[in-house]
């Protein structure tokens, strides 16, 4: 039980540093936001593949396992004193992690199509 919540209270640290993280290379290193112009942002997408790699590996990827450990953590947490609430807890954190992973099912699957795109 001990083990679970220290691993519950690492993933929590895990989850606010990668959000921080992910906020500042979007802001910062990115720069996506002040790009307005379309081939600009498939330009930056394409010279900065990777960066988008770990960073959907770090915020999605990885935030998805982290966020099951704090919910099992939190569910072994609030079980004794408050089984309805636990309960609940569980089905967020695994309602969340189910809706931040459809976008990388969509990435992924649009990764292996075979798609010729034209620049005008």
């Amino acid at each position: 039980m001990k083990t679970l919540q220290r691993f519950g209270g690492l993933a929590a640290l895990y989850l606010a540093v990668a959000y921080l993280v992910g906020l500042m290379l979007f802001i910062v290193v990115l720069d996506y936001v002040n790009i307005a112009d379309a081939a600009q942002k498939v330009a930056l997408i394409v010279e900065k593949q990777m960066v988008f790699f770990a960073t959907n590996l770090l915020l999605y990827v990885f935030f998805g396992i982290f966020l099951v450990i704090l919910a099992l953590a939190l569910h072994d947490r609030l079980k004794p004193g408050a089984p309805a609430l636990s309960q609940m807890v569980w089905y967020a954190g695994v309602g969340i992690v189910l809706l931040r992973h459809s976008p990388v099912a969509v990435d992924a699957g649009r990764k292996t199509e075979n798609v010729v795109v034209t620049v005008a």
